[in-house]
């Protein structure tokens, strides 16, 4: 019988507070994005798809995960660029409707573009790669308040019901013969929404009901997580140093 491998520290995965702690600094990053050069937050765009590649080959990411958190955040990324398109500056477009495309405007929605994307992709390769318990220890650890957690913790498990909803609301209109496709499956979808956003509360309801009868109270127990390895502490050090040169270093 063949003894069970034990994992190296080479290979070991990452704490989750260490993977929170850098997509915190990646967010931070892209939040002072206007007072820095984009190409800076081009280069962490870069090592950040460099990571997922790397992962995906590891067979440590789910794409799947990865990609359903990069739709989700994507379409508040091409709103928020698509508005600073109109800056005041030199005209280069017109577009129908009277909107004018200025070179200066094209310039902010491109780095306003790859600053959001770098914090959406580091985002969303945390929710690929850790369980929501573990980046909930995780929060908690980096003293986030509990509240502030669990709010989170309540949101996501909404969208997931409403989530749910919707697919089982989608399969029994097909098997009525409702169209799934086309204009027509949009106008019967948008007449579908109020009932089920009502269906979704009123499922989370009937669980909290369930749970609170069979005597919880809302806390989960959680184990204290062990000490970070040396590893993982030169890895968060060297993440939130690389995330500090790229904002605050002087340009040329």
């Amino acid at each position: 019988m063949e003894a069970p491998r034990l994992l190296s520290p080479v290979s070991a995965p990452i704490d989750p507070r260490v993977r929170v702690t850098l997509a915190a600094c990646a967010v931070a990053a892209a939040a002072l994005a206007g007072r820095t050069d984009p190409s800076r937050h081009a280069i962490m765009l870069s090592l950040e798809a460099t990571i997922a590649v790397v992962l995906a080959v590891c067979e440590r990411l789910d794409g799947r995960r990865l990609a359903r958190a990069l739709a989700f955040g994507a379409p508040p990324i091409v709103a928020f660029a698509a508005l600073a398109l109109t800056r005041p500056g030199t005209p280069i477009l017109e577009l129908p409707g009277g909107v004018t495309v200025t070179r200066e405007g094209l310039a902010a929605a491109a780095g306003s573009a790859i600053a959001a994307s770098s914090a959406l992709l580091a985002i969303a390769l945390v929710a690929a790669t850790t369980a929501a318990r573990d980046v909930e220890r995780a929060l908690l650890a980096l003293a986030v308040p509990a509240r502030a957690v669990a709010a989170g913790s309540l949101l996501l498990q909404q969208l997931s019901l409403l989530g749910d909803e919707a697919r089982r609301t989608h399969r029994a209109a097909a098997v009525r013969g409702a169209p799934t496709k086309g204009p027509m499956a949009f106008l019967v979808s948008r007449g579908r929404l109020l009932s089920l956003f009502e269906s979704s509360l009123l499922r989370g309801v009937a669980l909290d009901r369930a749970l609170a009868a069979r005597g919880f109270s809302g806390r989960l127990p959680r184990a204290p997580l062990p000490p970070l390895a040396m590893r993982d502490r030169v890895l968060a050090a060297a993440g939130v140093l690389a995330a500090a040169a790229l904002t605050f270093a002087p340009t040329r």
